[in-house]
């Protein structure tokens, strides 16, 4: 790896765990799978809610739906990829020579966030096998981040990337052998 990349992946190490932190520190966003797990008896009213809100999301955008989610605590793995998307759109260390991403899984029902410097504005569908060793993925729904594309020893040599569970293992592999699909893009250029 070059200089400049190293300096890249060690940028959007420190993003993607600030990323994450809004989970932990500013509001509890369960997602319905959890709640339908955990035996709660609104678990159905909650779904009703989560496909409310997200009706609204080609009219009204990423930040709508990061809102309502934050206002009403309730959110699957879109609204999720939602409120790190827009905490990684506004962090400076990535801003300026970085692509943002939100994308689904072709073959399953998941998004999340990608961060890479490779234009994929042409492309509606790709695999990460494709992009850059600086790629980072942030999956706010498993409260996860990590570069695909880099080795476990260049992981541990530049002390990147955190040690999954077996959730996030799991959906790392899923996430890995899947074509990604392109839902929403934001591109700054200087």
């Amino acid at each position: 790896m070059t200089p400049n990349e190293i300096n890249k992946v060690y940028q959007r190490n420190i993003a993607g765990e600030s990323a994450l932190k809004f989970f932990k520190d500013m509001v509890q966003v369960k997602s319905s799978r959890t709640l339908l797990t955990s035996g709660h008896w609104h678990k159905y009213k909650d779904q009703a809610a989560i496909k409310f809100y997200r009706k609204g999301w080609i009219e009204e955008g990423v930040t709508q739906i990061f809102e309502d989610a934050a206002r009403t605590g309730l959110g699957n793995c879109f609204e999720k990829a939602a409120i790190c998307f827009s905490s990684l759109a506004s962090n400076p260390r990535i801003l300026y020579n970085s692509f943002i991403i939100i994308c689904g899984l072709a073959n399953q029902n998941h998004s999340i966030v990608l961060v890479t410097e490779h234009d994929i504005s042409n492309k509606h569908s790709f695999y990460l096998r494709d992009l850059s060793k600086a790629t980072m993925i942030v999956d706010g729904w498993t409260e996860d981040y990590y570069f695909p594309n880099l080795s476990a020893f260049e992981r541990y040599r530049f002390n990147v990337g955190k040690s999954p569970n077996p959730v996030q293992l799991f959906t790392r592999w899923e996430v890995n052998r899947d074509r990604l699909e392109r839902l929403e893009r934001l591109e700054v250029v200087i």
